[in-house]
């Protein structure tokens, strides 16, 4: 069986906080910036994810 688990759906389970209200075109791109910086080697934190989360928000307001 294959894992259906997206990226967004991962990353919103381990930081709710950072998910909270984005839209969900706001979520993928946190998601995929955090992404981009595990595999780079960077670990990411529950405050790094909600700082990112509100560049995005401010930078994407829908």
């Amino acid at each position: 069986m294959t894992d259906t688990t997206t990226p967004t759906d991962r990353y919103r389970y381990a930081f709710p906080d950072a998910f909270a209200g984005l839209t969900a075109r706001q979520a993928d791109i946190l998601a995929d910036t955090l992404t981009l910086g595990t595999q780079r080697g960077t670990s990411v934190s529950t405050a790094t994810a909600r700082d990112i989360a509100a560049k995005i928000r401010g930078l994407l307001a829908d």
